[in-house]
């Protein structure tokens, strides 16, 4: 897979980082929320007043519609110290979310590159286990020729079962580095797991 495709599946699916990036958006929006405790707000009202013409005739019903500025009085103490805080902790947050990003970049990276080197080690076992089984089974039909003898079977076959061995402990390295791939990204879909039943079946 690509090293773009690779970063764009870590940062969709890996639950660190969609937690770092949520934990940044709740910060900004509190900073934002102090920020706006700071600045004058502008109000509109609407005012309605029945006379009461039973008393007093000249009162008369009356409608007001208007605006209303409130300009806080104290930015510099409290609320001032309350929006360097907020800010404060959003450039935290930004900070922590560029961490773990690079983190996980670089460990996806690492694993990805020893998937891709247990890989190819994965098809020269298979080579190397298909040579041999070759080589052992022409052994055999010397052996019932009268060509070779029963010590050159016995090699043949040890040295089978040496590079079965041998396959079958790539492949679990191979089936680990997978699994560290794939815990990097925080995603199990289907394709990737028939690419990982492919790679450990024997052939």
């Amino acid at each position: 897979r690509s090293t773009e495709a690779l970063f764009t599946r870590i940062e969709e699916r890996n639950f660190e980082i969609i937690s770092s990036r949520f934990q940044e958006e709740a910060a900004r929006l509190e900073r934002d929320k102090a920020s706006s405790d700071r600045r004058p707000t502008l109000d509109a009202f609407v005012s309605v007043m029945k006379g009461n013409s039973e008393t007093i005739t000249s009162i008369k019903d009356e409608n007001r519609v208007g605006l209303q500025l409130s300009v806080p009085l104290y930015t510099h103490g409290a609320i001032g110290a309350s929006v360097a805080q907020a800010d404060a902790n959003y450039r935290k947050a930004q900070a922590q979310t560029r961490a773990v990003m690079m983190r996980l970049r670089s460990e996806a990276l690492s694993a990805n590159g020893s998937l891709e080197s247990l890989a190819i080690r994965v098809a020269a076992s298979d080579r190397a286990a298909e040579a041999s089984a070759i080589t052992l089974r022409a052994q055999q039909q010397s052996l019932k020729a009268g060509v070779a003898s029963r010590a050159e079977v016995a090699q043949a076959t040890q040295e089978l079962l040496s590079v079965r061995r041998q396959q079958i402990q790539v492949r679990r390295d191979f089936a680990a580095a997978w699994l560290k791939l794939q815990q990097i990204v925080s995603g199990f879909d289907e394709a990737a797991l028939d690419q990982i039943e492919a790679r450990l079946a024997m052939r």
